[in-house]
């Protein structure tokens, strides 16, 4: 006799997925993450730049925001022409401690 369980009563007669749902759950949520994430970094990428190929920052920006994963990649791989400026670093002389004589105090 074969029994099918694919839900496992839990605390309280609460309903608890099975390992399968579970990851696919958590696969989602990973896939979901990557993809929101290279689209925050490429479209503030975007804005940061000066220049970008083609001289149209709203068609890079469309086709970041619709097209997932492969949009901000290929942005990434193509777009770019100038470097983001940054700012300038202080550079501070170090001092040198010269050997004073202590003997008046």
């Amino acid at each position: 006799m074969r029994a099918d369980i694919s839900r496992v009563s839990g605390w309280q007669g609460a309903n608890v997925p099975d390992l399968k749902t579970l990851l696919l759950i958590c696969a989602v949520l990973l896939w979901a993450g990557v993809q929101y994430g290279l689209m925050a970094w490429a479209v503030r990428d975007l804005l940061q730049r000066p220049r970008v190929r083609g001289d149209n920052k709203i068609l890079w920006a469309l086709l970041i925001l619709t097209v997932p994963v492969i949009g901000a990649l290929f942005y990434a791989a193509v777009a770019p022409v100038t470097p983001i400026a940054r700012a300038p670093r202080l550079i501070v002389p170090q001092r040198r401690l010269e050997a004073h004589d202590d003997t008046a105090a």
